[in-house]
């Protein structure tokens, strides 16, 4: 008599699904992190001591605020019907970047110019909408895949 334990359990349960969604968007912000503080040291000219740059302009500080902001625009992307369906990805995504771009463009025209970095920023929010695209869109072909899908029995009459 087989036991629960000795059967190979196939395919991905729903929590793993959207625990490698959330990893996945972690990458994602970091990354655009990373590509929004060199393009802005680039930018500044600030090649030749790119950390003390960005230590003297105290560059962490918009970013710890940008990262979360991100997380809770997309929130609504980890709902499965949403999660694994293109359209809604998209549409999902396009309204997180158009809600994000909202409170930058206040910022852009009522910060004194030089107290924020407003290019980084902008960069931020492109390329973490351009990377989550990326990451989503491969999630969505990866997560579909037959292998990965649980099998289902149901029975009823009708």
């Amino acid at each position: 008599m087989a036991t629960t334990s000795s059967i190979p359990r196939s395919g991905l349960t729903m929590s793993e699904r959207q625990a490698l969604l959330l990893a996945g968007d972690l990458v994602c912000v970091i990354m655009a992190v990373l590509i929004s503080w060199a393009v802005w040291i680039w930018i500044d000219g600030a090649l030749e001591d790119p950390i003390g740059f960005l230590r003297s302009k105290d560059a962490l500080t918009p970013f710890l605020l940008l990262g979360p902001l991100w997380f809770f625009l997309i929130f609504h992307l980890y709902d499965p019907h949403v999660a694994f369906h293109r359209e809604r990805t998209i549409s999902g995504l396009a309204l997180a970047t158009g809600i994000a771009l909202i409170p930058y463009l206040g910022m852009y025209f009522f910060a004194a110019p030089g107290t924020l970095p407003r290019v980084a920023i902008l960069v931020f929010l492109f390329s973490v909408s351009a990377l989550e695209f990326g990451w989503r869109m491969l999630a969505i072909q990866l997560f579909t895949l037959p292998m990965l899908q649980r099998p289902l029995l149901i029975i009823g009459a009708g």
